[in-house]
């Protein structure tokens, strides 16, 4: 994100980056990731937005959310909440399938344990899982009218390109490249 922060603020954009919440292992934000989820990262990027509406030098009209991978899935879950009140929303290869992964991994959600070492990036609490289980990672797609871009490469192993030409098919106005 640093890179498309420093890119945006070069053309005169305000851009306004921060670590959610126990987000990482080096996050600079209080929390660990052990209490961390979707969810929590939604609230905090809740937050960051009614901050961000009083700052002097915002035009509140004007607001773009920008996420990718997880933070991607925490964007468009926002943006479906605030759909009134973003300019835009631009989501680089978001991870729509996380909950469809918790499954994969794990029969129910009783055999997820108190921790996981997730693919061996980041411990995770059980409450990621308990948040995410269920989770329609498309909800409040429909409801954003806004523009959105998505940019996902073809080669991703990650996040399969399928999750975001799905996004791209249920964004009234969304672009994939």
């Amino acid at each position: 994100g640093d890179g498309y922060a420093r890119e945006l603020a070069a053309r005169g954009i305000a851009v306004y980056a921060f670590d959610y919440r126990g987000g990482s292992e080096q996050s600079q934000s209080d929390g660990r990731t052990t209490t961390m989820s979707v969810l929590t990262e939604v609230s905090d990027l809740e937050h960051v937005l009614a901050s961000a509406r009083q700052w002097s030098f915002v035009d509140p009209a004007q607001i773009v959310v920008l996420g990718g991978s997880q933070g991607g899935l925490v964007a468009s879950l926002t943006a479906g909440r605030h759909a009134r009140e973003l300019r835009g929303l631009i989501l680089l290869y978001p991870a729509y399938n996380i909950p469809d992964e918790l499954h994969q991994h794990f029969a129910s959600l009783k055999d997820v344990p108190e921790e996981v070492n997730y693919y061996g990036w980041v411990r995770l609490g059980r409450c990621y899982a308990e948040d995410a289980w269920n989770l329609d990672a498309y909800a409040g797609v429909e409801n954003f009218r806004q523009p959105v871009l998505i940019v996902h490469g073809d080669a991703d192993t990650a996040v399969p390109l399928s999750y975001a030409r799905e996004a791209q098919r249920r964004y009234p106005d969304a672009r994939l490249q």
